[in-house]
């Protein structure tokens, strides 16, 4: 008579059980992507506190969305309004502009 030994495929990562061994590669995948992701938001937040510290609010121009004002350079900030005023002059009509800076924010917001 034969007999059956079922075996348990159990790993362990980070941690966590997995039951399946046939999905650690998924696991693995989501783990480096969230670790890239930590990378990434540390290296943004050590930019920003490098290079954006200043909050220059005298140089927003009062359109530009105060969100991303921290994220300008500070050695950029003095020459935002001369831009702003160009990309205004261009807009026709000039209220069109805000039309234009909230699809931008679509884009930088994914959404």
């Amino acid at each position: 008579m034969e007999q059956l030994q079922y075996l348990n495929k159990l790993a362990v990562i980070n941690g966590e059980v997995v039951e399946d061994v046939a999905h650690i590669s998924e696991i693995i995948d989501k783990q480096a992507e969230k670790n890239n992701l930590l990378k990434t938001q540390e290296y943004i937040e050590n930019m920003r506190k490098s290079y954006c510290s200043n909050p220059m609010l005298d140089q927003r121009p009062e359109e530009f969305p105060i969100e991303l004002w921290t994220c300008v350079f500070d050695s950029q900030k003095i020459l935002v309004k001369n831009r702003w005023d160009s990309y205004k002059s261009k807009c026709n009509p000039p209220e069109r502009l805000h039309d234009v800076i909230q699809q931008i924010l679509k884009i930088v917001y994914c959404g």
